[in-house]
């Protein structure tokens, strides 16, 4: 990519340093509103790694973390203030929780869920592993 094109894209929000384009896409809904849980669990829900409540714009941990191993599968489960349910597929890889997100004709994309939470929807909080 030619550098002036680069300084453009970045200046205009549109590409991230290091050539990562930016809008990372709502996956998980069209927001989250204050009140919406995310549960993190074992792929077969009998290992609660973490949860978090969305609260003004913050994500609150609702008990200290625990860090599944590394490459570890995950499931991760919205549970939304109106009692709906969502669920989805992931694996922990450097530290970072990545959900798997079927795309068009049955490809996958992967998808970091703390870049997702910070950029997309906005949520304030230093590390999806902090207690505080």
């Amino acid at each position: 990519m030619p550098r002036a094109l680069a300084y453009l894209l970045l200046g205009l929000g549109l590409l991230w340093p290091g050539g990562r384009a930016a809008g990372l896409p709502p996956i998980l809904g069209p927001s989250l509103l204050p009140g919406t849980e995310l549960r993190l669990f074992s792929p077969n829900l009998r290992v609660l790694y973490a949860a978090w409540r969305v609260e003004e714009g913050r994500l609150l941990p609702l008990s200290p973390p625990l860090r599944p191993e590394e490459g570890s599968p995950v499931r991760l489960v919205l549970v939304l203030p109106n009692g709906q349910v969502q669920s989805y597929p992931g694996r922990l890889e450097r530290g970072e929780v990545w959900l798997l997100v079927e795309g068009l004709e049955g490809s996958q994309a992967r998808y970091p869920l703390g870049q997702v939470l910070k950029e997309v929807y906005r949520l304030l909080f230093r590390s999806l592993w902090e207690a505080r």
